[in-house]
């Protein structure tokens, strides 16, 4: 799985990869989020705009993107109570993201 933070505009955003039990772990939330989420709920122009999940498998890659308590995975919508999911996403950046990405990013929550 790689895990990609959207902040910047103009740099590369901080990606990683995810494996292991921890990678199960997270997909395993993802699958299990519940339909619906709010379509209305978007990330801003700039600054953090959200966690995106790669997750390759024989069938291809599923490609979540999460923001706001919703998330996005192809044409549905998922309802990321409490932002639980894209909270775990987060984490999995430690090592990786900056404490000043770290900052911004809660800014958010």
């Amino acid at each position: 799985m790689t895990v990609t933070a959207d902040l910047y505009s103009g740099r590369p955003n901080p990606s990683w990869d995810v494996t292991g039990d921890t990678a199960e772990r997270v997909a395993g939330a993802l699958r299990a989020l519940p339909p619906g989420g709010d379509p209305a709920v978007r990330p801003p122009g700039l600054g953090y705009r959200g966690m995106r999940a790669e997750i390759v498998s024989g069938d291809g890659t599923d490609v979540w993107c999460l923001y706001g308590g919703t998330a996005r995975h192809g044409d549905g919508l998922f309802t990321d109570r409490g932002r639980a999911a894209e909270r775990m996403l987060i984490d999995t950046g430690t090592g990786t993201l900056t404490a000043a990405s770290l900052t911004h990013i809660s800014g958010t929550f």
